[in-house]
């Protein structure tokens, strides 16, 4: 009976070609949009964790803003007591990140348009850079720190700034506030980018600034810092004793503590394009409604068509569940193939977006890759299947309640 209403629901679709792709239209627009959106998705998931999962989770951020009296940023905890956190049996090291003044070289960067560039001068310990990504050079090490070595590691983006090139740059030296500097590494990507103003930074030990230049304050106001727990299993106290040390001094609105920071940036992405997919999702699934009541809409056009066939069927025999099921089954049908060619066309899509994608050189060693989610799809194919019988129901009823002599009556 089924595999016979099966046969019957394509003789249908082949006699009313244009009507029937027409009618499928919506749903394979829609299935398409799904599986593009949770592709972009889940890519872009995958991504920011991949970026992330080279940074040393136990690590604590901290940010310190202070408060403002008569305009002027006020930070009360004395910077002594900050550096006394390393004595604590819980913290290994605290690493501070300070920016300087730059305000001699502004001259220098001074553009026709009258504009200014100024590279960030970050003063960092040694072992603030360990998940820096260095494309060429090295990174400080402790004997640089303890020797107070004029050294830098400058992002490529400063470096065209200063010098007006980014290429051989180990060896070089600059200036920053009449001191010259050995450039020993470069980078591309800040590990400060989502707090620098500028974008292009320029990293020096703070064991040789903090006695020679001027703190400027960070980008965001404040000061920063990151506290090196002794083992991961002790990273909720030492987040704790930090805490409590900045609560001495300040109210807790005037600084924060971020136990597990990239995670908590992970979070942040994931939440944000969970939004994104959510809203995106939602103007595809009022598509498929659309598309499903196009279907209900073309069904009951098709039943007025077949009143005839419909009587005949019913005068050899066929009772009105046959009728029904005959119909719902030409529902299900037209939304399955729907959805099966909507993920057919979007794994095309993705298939020559990636080949686009890794052809881009700001793509080149990223990694991002689109990809076709199994379980979206089965999904998605079930949810067509609802989406049949729902749209399908009310004509398919509207068939099995004919009267068998008015139907064969019917002209």
């Amino acid at each position: 009976m089924i595999y016979e209403s099966i046969k019957m629901v394509f003789k249908v679709f082949k006699t009313n070609k244009m009507r029937t792709f027409l009618t499928m239209l919506g749903i394979i627009i829609g299935i398409f949009s799904i599986t593009i959106i949770f592709a972009i998705s889940s890519a872009t998931n995958e991504s920011i964790t991949k970026s992330l999962s080279s940074f040393d989770t136990s690590m604590i951020q901290v940010f310190v803003y202070g408060t403002f009296i008569d305009d002027e940023q006020v930070i009360s905890i004395p910077s002594y007591e900050i550096a006394n956190l390393k004595n604590e049996d819980c913290i290994e090291a605290v690493l501070e990140s300070k920016t300087y003044s730059y305000k001699e070289m502004e001259k220098k960067f001074e553009k026709q348009d009258g504009m200014v560039e100024i590279p960030e001068c970050t003063g960092v310990n040694y072992e603030y850079l360990n998940n820096l990504k260095i494309t060429e050079g090295r990174k400080f090490t402790k004997l640089d720190d303890d020797n107070r070595m004029p050294f830098c590691i400058i992002q490529e983006s400063a470096a065209e700034v200063i010098l007006g090139r980014t290429d051989n740059l180990i060896g070089e030296t600059i200036k920053i506030n009449n001191y010259e500097f050995e450039i020993i590494g470069v980078f591309s990507e800040s590990l400060q980018s989502m707090f620098s103003y500028s974008g292009k930074t320029v990293y020096v030990l703070n064991s040789f600034a903090k006695d020679h230049f001027q703190e400027a304050g960070n980008s965001m106001g404040g000061i920063s810092f990151n506290v090196k727990p002794v083992s991961s299993d002790l990273r909720e106290e030492a987040e704790e004793v930090v805490r409590n040390k900045l609560l001495e001094y300040m109210d807790s609105d005037e600084f924060q503590v971020i136990g597990n920071y990239s995670e908590a940036i992970a979070n942040e992405a994931k939440t944000i394009t969970g939004i994104i997919e959510l809203v995106f999702a939602g103007i595809a699934g009022l598509s498929l409604v659309v598309g499903g009541i196009g279907i209900m809409n073309i069904m009951l056009v098709s039943v007025n068509e077949r009143i005839k066939e419909i009587g005949i069927r019913m005068a050899l025999g066929a009772n009105s569940g046959n009728i029904k099921m005959q119909f719902l089954i030409e529902g299900v049908m037209l939304t399955l193939i729907s959805g099966v060619i909507g993920m057919l066309l979007a794994s095309g899509a993705i298939s020559i977006a990636n080949s686009f994608i890794a052809s881009l050189e700001q793509f080149k060693d990223s990694g991002f890759e689109l990809g076709v989610n199994i379980s979206v799809m089965i999904k998605t194919v079930l949810f067509c299947g609802v989406i049949g019988i729902i749209f399908g129901l009310y004509p398919a009823k509207k068939a099995a309640e004919l009267n068998p002599i008015d139907a064969l009556r019917y002209e």
